[in-house]
């Protein structure tokens, strides 16, 4: 029984409610809020890490096909007006080899230089920090890519001296013109 009228003959009217019928008025009259949960409070999947997002996601994933996944991010794309980012993504899974061209064309603009120095810049390392041929040798074996061979730097070194027809040297004094240097 949910609740029950007690009295002399019914007369007093006066209500026993049991615990069952409180709960559900207060259910009813949204009194219960099931927001005070224990523990850390829960983050929005854009502010998760990339474990949880794995986590999260990791239902999804073992029971969609493959290229689904994909599709639907380009549509969802598509749809919110990030047309490019689904073409992106469009071509870096249209073949193997697309994803690592995209990969390194993305990676070489971000640093924002060329992919080699010029050895007039390596010319400025070499002479700030005081390096030897041996010690340039080492640093350049690191990354030859990147790095210009030492005859490049004593042609770079080369051009930074005025050009011998306007120096004169004599046996008591040696000058330059300053007129005709660049």
């Amino acid at each position: 029984m949910d609740s029950e009228t007690t009295g002399c003959g019914g007369t007093s009217g006066v209500r026993i409610a049991t615990r069952k019928t409180l709960f559900d008025k207060m259910k009813n009259e949204n009194l219960l809020t099931t927001t005070n949960r224990q523990g850390h409070p829960r983050k929005s999947f854009g502010e998760s890490s990339e474990r949880s997002k794995r986590r999260k996601t990791e239902e999804i994933r073992s029971n969609a096909e493959d290229g689904v996944i994909v599709h639907t991010a380009q549509v969802e794309l598509r749809k919110s007006g990030k047309r490019d980012a689904s073409r992106v993504l469009q071509d870096i899974t249209s073949s193997p080899t697309c994803a690592t061209k995209f990969k390194k064309a993305f990676d070489t603009s971000k640093c924002g230089k060329s992919s080699r120095l010029t050895p007039t810049e390596a010319l400025k390392m070499f002479i700030d920090a005081d390096l030897t041929r041996a010690q340039y040798e080492v640093i350049r074996n690191t990354n030859k890519k990147f790095f210009p061979c030492y005859s490049l730097i004593q042609e770079a070194k080369k051009k930074c001296y005025p050009p011998p027809e306007t120096s004169t040297v004599t046996s008591t004094c040696a000058g330059n013109s300053t007129a005709t240097i660049n």
